[in-house]
């Protein structure tokens, strides 16, 4: 009877098969996410005068992020009140990117030749986010509690593919160029063409291989209406978890908008390093790819954690004994040890931060006091940015998984919609913060006090984690027993 009621969790392979078609999703998102960058800059400056690129690249960054604020926070509810497909719903918000794409392709000169229409593709671009939000409650509302941890790992590792597939295809793509009559499809445009091709194949794939699912999951203001008495009664410890977790998403969220940031303007820039197109995609593809490895070394570390506190719990639990005093049972201190140990992680990630930041303050330093070749401060920014890429995957991973284990399922649901949103609103914060520090001093000054404040932000997040976020949870696991 167990056995029929709970079927046994699926492997790692058949988990991959089932989900195969739906993390494709997760691949598109992340190539559009990518594919625009080495060339945005360039694009901007056929747009518009050069002292206004800094400002138009803000806002390519800025409000798309605003719209995934609220595609973050309204599609999940409004397609589970109104039990919508989620099948459907993923394709209709994927289209909505091919038509984003292939908008900002156009805003060039001998098309549209506006700049407002490239921002104009970027947001649509940014309402076409709802697609990785559905599809991500596809594989939640398709797995069992056991599955959904390894689901979402393979969900997110496609999308860490795409941050090296999309650098990868900007480089033959930024190497050609032809005419349409006088329209030019060149190395600024012809990324974003092939991004929204990219898209229509995956919606097509979409509609022939993902099964029809409904959303039929609880929707968050129907939890919150019915169960007013039971969430207002959480003790304040419970409550400040997820709030704390939240906080910690908006600050690493920040910090990864910092690096795709100053990687878009900074290589690009005349002021500054003024690399090639080609040379830059390349480059970002080896940031992006060796970031990705080292997520993939985030469960490695976390066990090497978890295994060095539970060999001191032991040699603790045996001092207890040998005088007699009375210990945790064995059960919570190994559950406590294992998201102490996630959180311990996530600290170091965000330690690692503060160690690109200081290599990137570096990199910016020698080169405003060096001429010639520029070749070692290159090399030394583009390893900053592959430590801090790698870092914002390591916390991809921990924070969610805290998220998960350490609340209540309804407190859980009432709270779901805020942690896309609160990605978006840290992804939203960062441009336009950064880029005014940035451009107020001359002699690469404001770039090293931008990086300066992302180091600030980083000890923010560790002290946060440290003196609050252990000391609740073992609070909370303390109430639960």
């Amino acid at each position: 009877m167990n056995s029929a009621s709970n079927p046994p969790a699926r492997s790692r392979a058949e988990l991959l098969r089932a989900f195969f078609f739906v993390n494709l999703v997760a691949l598109q998102f992340g190539i559009d996410s990518t594919l625009w960058l080495p060339t945005v800059f360039s694009y901007i400056s056929t747009i518009t005068a050069h002292r206004r690129v800094h400002y138009y690249l803000s806002l390519a960054q800025l409000l798309p992020s605003a719209v995934q604020v609220f595609v973050s926070l309204l599609v999940g509810p409004i397609v589970a009140l109104f039990t919508l497909s989620l099948k459907w719903s993923m394709v209709v918000f994927i289209l909505l990117s091919f038509v984003g794409n292939f908008l900002y392709s156009c805003a060039g000169p001998f098309a549209i030749n506006n700049v407002w229409a490239l921002i104009g593709g970027r947001m649509l671009a940014g309402l076409a986010s709802g697609s990785s939000a559905l599809a991500m409650s596809y594989i939640v509302s398709s797995s069992s509690t056991d599955e959904r941890l390894e689901s979402l790992s393979q969900y997110r590792s496609f999308a860490g593919v795409a941050f090296v597939i999309g650098p990868v295809l900007s480089i033959p793509l930024t190497t050609f160029s032809f005419h349409i009559g006088r329209f030019p499809v060149d190395q600024n445009n012809a990324p974003t063409f092939v991004s929204s091709f990219i898209a229509v194949a995956v919606a097509l794939i979409t509609c022939c291989f993902v099964r029809q699912k409904r959303a039929t999951q609880v929707n968050f203001l129907k939890v919150i209406v019915h169960n007013r008495s039971e969430l207002t009664g959480h003790s304040k410890e419970i409550w400040a978890v997820p709030l704390l977790l939240l906080l910690l998403l908006f600050l690493s969220a920040f910090l990864m908008a910092n690096v795709f940031y100053t990687m878009s303007d900074l290589m690009r820039s005349p002021d500054h390093w003024n690399l090639g197109l080609t040379l830059i995609s390349g480059l970002q593809a080896i940031v992006f790819l060796f970031a990705l490895i080292g997520s993939l070394l985030a469960d490695s570390f976390r066990r090497i954690i978890q295994t060095s506190m539970q060999r001191a719990s032991s040699f603790r639990r045996r001092i207890h004994t040998a005088l007699d005093i009375q210990s945790d049972d064995d059960k919570g201190s190994l559950l406590t040890d294992k998201l102490v140990s996630e959180v311990v992680l996530s600290a170091c990630s965000f330690l690692a931060t503060v160690l690109g930041c200081i290599l990137s303050i570096i990199s910016l330093a020698v080169q405003a006091h060096t001429t010639g070749s520029h070749a070692g401060s290159v090399a030394c920014f583009l390893i900053a940015c592959t430590i801090m890429m790698a870092a914002y995957n390591i916390q991809a991973a921990t924070l969610p998984s805290l998220y998960s284990k350490c609340l209540p399922a309804k407190l859980r649901t009432v709270l779901t919609p805020w942690y896309g949103a609160t990605v978006a609103l840290g992804k939203l914060a960062a441009p336009p913060i950064i880029g005014a520090i940035g451009v107020s001093r001359a002699h690469n000054n404001g770039w090293i006090a931008s990086q300066a404040l992302c180091i600030a932000i980083a000890f923010l997040a560790i002290a946060l984690q440290a003196l609050f976020l252990c000391p609740l949870i073992r609070a909370v696991l303390r109430q639960s027993r």
